[in-house]
């Protein structure tokens, strides 16, 4: 066939060649307040005509898909003109999240967003299964996690004022205390949150010979980081969180010991953390409201702890 014949019998044909979401963040994210809305973001959707004919006016679907079901659950749609487009020609549609709110229960799911031009399959096309893109998963981050639970406990066999006693140390965080989300490190590819607020840590030593009990505080409006943080991953798959107490003034433990009382015992903070050997799962799922689990260091510090994301 010649080659003015094949262009004769050619169909036009569009295709959503690009999905942007510079407009976003590089990499792209959503952080979601506490009210479950997301900041007002902008994603463009190109589409390009790529045979050698024109194309009449059409319309294309945006679409912002999440959830853990299959096919994910439609949580906002644009639609928007497409102007006829000549051979070879694009055209760009921009829409902006302006403060949309999340849905419940899903919130910190991945989204997607779905480019799909000419929905309704007129005028016919040469292909129609170019017409949807869909971009890469986008992770929702909760700009604060609000901590229920966060302590570390152990007991050791100590020797004061001549006898064998038993050591109780435990550390917790005192109501109030939360992450906040403060950056991306691009390094790691981790999002990072600062710890706010306070702790306690008692220490009670039982014994045949001394007994005593003691405690002390520590607040800092922000800890200092890196040492004390909580990072999860852009994969939302793993999470770390510590908080490095050693480094606080020790506190006094006055001691009641026969037949006499030595000076009160220094105690030292214990650190709390998660996992003790970096990143550990999640959870079961991929967006997970609440984080909590127990862990064992050395078999000799047992860590607990529930963060709980702040979003409807």
């Amino acid at each position: 066939m010649p080659a003015s014949a094949a262009r004769r019998c050619s169909r036009s044909d569009l295709k959503v060649t690009q999905i942007d979401l510079s407009g976003i963040s590089t990499p792209p994210f959503f952080i979601e307040e506490t009210d479950g809305s997301i900041p007002n973001d902008e994603i463009s959707v190109t589409v390009t005509n790529i045979d050698n004919r024109g194309f009449p006016r059409t319309t294309l679907e945006i679409e912002l898909e999440q959830g853990p079901l299959q096919p994910p659950r439609v949580i906002g749609r644009a639609i928007a003109p497409v102007p006829a487009l000549r051979a070879e020609k694009s055209h760009t549609v921009t829409v902006d999240t302006n403060g949309f709110k999340l849905p419940k229960h899903i919130s910190l799911h991945p989204i997607e967003v779905v480019g799909f031009v000419n929905p309704k399959f007129h005028p016919h096309e040469l292909h129609f299964a170019n017409n949807a893109h869909v971009s890469p998963p986008i992770p929702v981050i909760a700009r604060r996690w609000n901590v229920s639970q966060f302590s570390a406990h152990t007991t050791s066999t100590t020797f004061v004022g001549g006898g064998p006693g038993t050591l109780d140390i435990k550390d917790q965080t005192q109501p109030g205390f939360y992450w906040q989300y403060d950056h991306f490190d691009f390094l790691n590819h981790i999002f990072l949150h600062d710890g706010h607020g306070a702790i306690g840590e008692t220490a009670t030593l039982s014994g045949t010979v001394c007994n005593g009990t003691g405690s002390g505080c520590a607040s800092h409006a922000t800890w200092s980081t890196p040492n004390t943080d909580f990072a999860i991953d852009y994969g939302e798959t793993h999470y770390n969180g510590t908080l490095f107490a050693k480094s606080e003034s020790p506190f006094a433990v006055p001691l009641q010991c026969t037949p006499a009382s030595p000076p009160p015992l220094m105690q030292r903070w214990l650190d709390i953390t998660t996992y003790a050997n970096g990143f550990d799962g999640v959870s079961s799922h991929v967006g997970a409201q609440t984080l909590s689990d127990t862990g064992t260091q050395a078999g000799a510090i047992t860590y607990a702890w529930k963060f709980t994301a702040d979003v409807p």
